[in-house]
């Protein structure tokens, strides 16, 4: 999986790649290899107070509970991915067919073997086409047989890519162009780096920073 190492201070701290981030430079997808709100709690999520919740337990759920919302009292909750489970070999077979019609940077071995490569261009195709934003999340509990999270929003931009009505639409249209299951449904997962905005003394820098806040 391709890492961004982020430094802040003295601490140097490595990031999930969850990631329009990398669609401002198209040509650095292409070099890249395989190498390289809807719950009503009404409860914020203790930062230092409270006991840490263990997020590699994090059950994929249909609805975001409150407490992950960020707020200007609650400003660093754990990440968290809303998208669809994916297995690379359902991404490949997508990259080929748009790679016949010359939509697609030239697939080798690395690239196929590479669900980040291919979810991320994947991803700009969709953006020309289809007017939508998608990125790829690395989550904790996907589902067995499935590699990536094809990510549709997170719970830092979940307002500003309008809601969970729109991701849901978004994933309805995902699921028609990858020949997914209708029935399979878009939850919300456990980001691996979870913790990735406490690094960050100031959360804004954090959100210009990475496509979660784009």
């Amino acid at each position: 999986m391709p890492l961004h190492a982020l430094t802040n201070g003295l601490t140097t701290k490595v990031v999930s790649s969850t990631h329009t981030l990398a669609l401002h430079d198209e040509e650095q997808l292409v070099d890249m290899g395989a190498e390289n709100a809807e719950g009503h709690e009404n409860q914020t999520y203790a930062e230092e107070d409270e006991e840490e919740e263990d997020m590699t337990q994090w059950q994929p759920r249909k609805t975001l509970p409150d407490a992950y919302l960020p707020t200007y009292q609650n400003s660093r909750p754990p990440v968290v991915q809303y998208g669809l489970p994916v297995p690379t070999r359902t991404l490949e077979a997508y990259a080929e067919k748009l790679e016949a019609a010359g939509s697609f940077p030239p697939l080798n071995n690395s690239r196929r073997a590479s669900p980040d490569f291919l979810a991320a261009h994947i991803g700009i195709y969709l953006r020309k086409q289809h007017g939508i934003r998608t990125g790829y999340a690395h989550a904790n509990r996907l589902p067995e047989g499935t590699d990536i999270l094809v990510q549709l929003c997170s719970n830092y931009s979940l307002r500003e890519r309008g809601g969970v009505q729109r991701a849901e639409e978004a994933a309805e249209l995902v699921k028609r162009e990858l020949g997914l299951d209708p029935e399979l449904r878009a939850r919300w997962y456990g980001d691996r780096y979870w913790d990735s905005p406490r690094d960050y003394d100031d959360i804004a820098v954090w959100k210009r920073s990475f496509a979660w806040c784009s």
